[in-house]
């Protein structure tokens, strides 16, 4: 019984990942062209909103793909190496 959990549990994350992953990565690269396109026509206020759409877009992102590394980690498919890190810069990247 814990085996078929395990296993519709990979397949709930694989399907949740593969079904998130690309629209939201679609709307990355709409945004990305909508800058574009408006170019200089695009006040402070507008290129404000779009750096904050495009943030939260990444965080997104990164947040579905952070299911997918969890379920590798918990099938030992994908390895942590620890690595030292300064405090202070990664204190300063987590509160952007």
């Amino acid at each position: 019984m814990l085996r078929d959990l395990q296993r519709k549990k990979q397949i709930l994350a694989a399907l949740v990942v593969h079904d998130l992953r690309n629209p939201v990565a679609a709307l990355l690269g709409n945004l990305e062209m909508l800058r574009e396109e408006l170019g200089d026509n695009l006040s402070a206020d507008g290129a404000e909103i779009l750096t904050d759409c495009s943030e939260l877009t990444h965080k997104m992102l990164s947040m579905v793909n952070g299911i997918l590394d969890v379920e590798e980690l918990e099938e030992r498919l994908l390895r942590s190496v620890p690595v030292r890190v300064k405090m202070s810069e990664l204190t300063r990247r987590i509160a952007k």
